[in-house]
């Protein structure tokens, strides 16, 4: 069993470098109506990101998670529309971090930190699924000041602001900043994005949103 300190380090890295979230993707793109609830907001174009080495795992910095507190069930994002349920998820055996079975659902990575925990909780989750949107569809159009929301199983809410969204290469991604913990509450979400590849069927860049506790 991989130690707990940098586990997020070897995750990101398996999410960016493998298919991303395993289903039934078909590359949409554009090219699906929006219904005229979706937000307004323009979505940012992803850049193309210089070839690195993975991170040192030792990076991390994320405690194990308490019993003590609730799971998380639910994720609110008002900007864009979401208000899904959890699953939760550890590694799958090639050691990447499991999708949630449920396309309109996310995934809590379970082996970190709970909500309101000191580190950086990872949640994962589905742009689109046989022919349809899913959970994560709008994500790239959060911006800086958005609301996140937390609610967990005690009934307990947490809130959370989007300090920030990147794209990054699938293949060759610098994720040391985004899955490195300093004891602050932060959420790390993400989803595929950019161009899809129609001959591998994934998308070939990440979208990673990193929001911080109010």
């Amino acid at each position: 069993m991989r130690r707990l300190n940098g586990i997020l380090l070897v995750l990101a890295a398996t999410v960016l470098a493998s298919g991303c979230l395993p289903g039934q993707s078909l590359g949409m793109g554009s090219n699906v109506g929006i219904s005229s609830a979706a937000p307004s907001r323009e979505p940012s174009s992803p850049p193309t990101l210089a070839p690195v080495s993975a991170p040192s795992p030792q990076a991390t910095l994320n405690p194990p998670p308490s019993a003590a507190v609730a799971l998380p069930v639910r994720l609110r994002i008002p900007a864009v529309n979401v208000d899904a349920e959890f699953e939760y998820v550890g590694l799958t055996p090639d050691g990447a971090m499991g999708a949630p079975a449920d396309p309109d659902r996310v995934a809590w990575y379970k082996l970190g930190p709970r909500p309101g925990q000191p580190g950086n909780a990872a949640i994962s989750g589905h742009v689109d699924w046989e022919g349809k949107i899913r959970a994560f569809w709008f994500l790239k159009q959060l911006g800086a000041g958005d609301e996140v929301e937390i609610v967990s199983a005690d009934g307990k809410s947490y809130q959370f602001q989007v300090q920030w969204l990147r794209w990054f290469d699938a293949s060759s991604g610098d994720v040391s900043e985004v899955y490195r913990s300093t004891g602050v509450r932060e959420l790390t979400l993400i989803t595929c994005g950019g161009t899809f590849d129609r001959q591998s069927h994934q998308y070939l860049s990440r979208l990673v949103v990193r929001a911080a506790m109010r």
